[in-house]
């Protein structure tokens, strides 16, 4: 994770910005940052899961809704950000 952070010039804004939406959306959830490594396309992203106690209802809607709180930072940064879950429950 560190690597691709110092590797993306700007993800860093990104980052902020998609981890302060998740906890205003989520309030007591958990978010863990992964590196999403895919082998057959040579490709990598960031990935923030969302894991909760108790998951709401159309959980990927609310998820989907918080992309305009950080889309325009992605101007900054070739780097990429996923914000996802995977009904994990803490």
């Amino acid at each position: 994770v560190i690597q691709y952070i110092l590797k993306n010039v700007n993800i860093h804004l990104v980052l902020i910005d998609a981890l302060h939406a998740v906890a205003d959306a989520f309030a007591g959830s958990e978010s863990t940052l992964t590196l999403y490594q895919d082998p057959e396309l040579n490709d990598e992203y960031l990935t923030i899961y969302v894991r909760m106690h108790q998951y709401p209802e159309h959980m990927f809607e609310k998820i989907d809704a918080l992309l305009p709180r950080y889309q325009e930072k992605f101007t900054l940064t070739p780097g990429w950000l996923v914000i996802t879950t995977d009904f994990v429950t803490v």
